[in-house]
């Protein structure tokens, strides 16, 4: 991620050659158009009135399927930590040019969300990149489409507990990662599977290789594990969710 200070948080990067890669065009009958529009409408007045956040109409240019679930994945991140929500209006969804390497990022700064609007013209190609980098351990285990909107609004929740304390998005970062791994089940965990409470390099690895990348990659990829999983989830994910709550009530 680049700089955190103001900076843009990293979302679901593609560890893979995307040199081949082919994203089918989608294409919409003028009735499923009327009616993706006025879902769109719908979305964009509901997220505006209950939490402060645009749909930009870039979304509309997606498959609908993809944009919705994209949507979906936001709300879903909001209503599990509805302390946030006060923090991070003005914020905002938005299909934009990102790197074609980029499936998604967060800008820290101004609370913006974009999905990259090459990949996400088909959701059945954003589910088959996750569940690859999944499969290899580079995200967290059964991650979807889905997964990259979690894992940007996951970012966020740094973003609202910053300007909720005062304090910097590093520090509140590595704060929460570091109560999470010294929450007893946490330690008891590693003793159990690595011998020693101290192998937090393994702890994070096994969460996702991009979870062990830093303490702001590993609270949206367990943002975005627990989102999917929920008591299922990798135990670091569960005590990070615990701390997110925490600070966010």
């Amino acid at each position: 991620m680049k700089d955190s200070r103001g900076g843009k948080g990293g979302g679901a990067d593609i560890p893979f050659s995307t040199k081949n890669a082919i994203v089918r065009q989608h294409e919409e009958s003028a009735r499923k158009q009327s009616r993706y529009d006025a879902e769109y409408a719908a979305y964009n007045k509901r997220f505006q009135d209950q939490y402060g956040w645009n749909i930009d109409s870039s979304m509309r240019g997606q498959q609908w399927s993809a944009a919705r679930e994209s949507i979906s994945g936001v709300e879903q991140v909001l209503k599990m930590y509805p302390g946030a929500q006060q923090y991070l209006k003005g914020s905002g969804l938005a299909a934009t040019g990102l790197s074609i390497s980029t499936l998604g990022q967060a800008n820290l700064g101004t609370g913006h969300i974009e999905i990259n609007d090459v990949w996400f013209k088909d959701r059945d190609t954003v589910n088959l990149i996750m569940a690859q980098t999944s499969k290899t351990g580079f995200h967290p285990a059964g991650s979807t489409a889905q997964g990259v909107s979690t894992h940007e609004a996951g970012h966020l929740l740094v973003t609202a507990i910053s300007r909720k304390t005062g304090q910097s998005y590093d520090t509140v970062a590595k704060d929460i990662v570091n109560s999470a791994i010294r929450n007893p089940a946490v330690q008891n965990y590693m003793r159990r599977k690595y011998g020693s409470a101290r192998n937090t390099g393994l702890l994070r690895n096994s969460l996702s290789r991009y979870a062990a990348s830093n303490n702001h990659e590993t609270i949206a990829e367990a943002v975005s594990d627990y989102a999917g999983r929920g008591s299922q989830a990798h135990i670091l994910s569960r005590a990070i969710n615990q701390e997110l709550r925490k600070r966010l009530r």
